[in-house]
């Protein structure tokens, strides 16, 4: 499924963009001539649902036009996102699964080991 939405942290830099924006009195239509965009993808990055959002470049030649450096549209601290304890725990279930599996190839390479009463062997022919 296909997110659609904007993470915490790409909110928290919007809206940093956008208050920055208010303050010096600038429009979505300023916004998106000093980026070469239209002014609707400057409504759709504002909109919360909607997946648009600035690149790095686009916050880059803000800070360039507003006298800041780019880490001014950063939270201070960072943001933990929801999906974050899903994720781990999803790694954590493809580790055991890996691990699993190979406890269960070892222990059946050494059972059909131990019923050749160690005649078994592996051995390749070159061709």
């Amino acid at each position: 499924m296909a997110r659609t939405g904007k993470t915490k942290f790409e909110i928290a830099v919007i809206d940093k963009v956008k208050e920055m924006r208010i303050s010096k009195g600038l429009s979505q239509y300023d916004i998106s001539m000093i980026l070469g965009t239209s002014s609707s993808f400057i409504g759709q990055v504002e909109i919360q649902s909607h997946p648009s959002k600035y690149n790095l470049n686009h916050l880059n030649k803000l800070a360039y036009e507003f006298g800041c450096t780019p880490k001014d549209f950063l939270p201070v601290k960072p943001i933990r996102e929801t999906d974050w304890t899903k994720n781990k725990q999803q790694i954590s279930n493809q580790n055991f699964q890996s691990e699993l599996y190979s406890i269960i190839f070892l222990e059946l390479f050494l059972a059909l080991y131990s019923l050749s009463k160690g005649r078994f062997s592996i051995c390749c022919k070159a061709s």
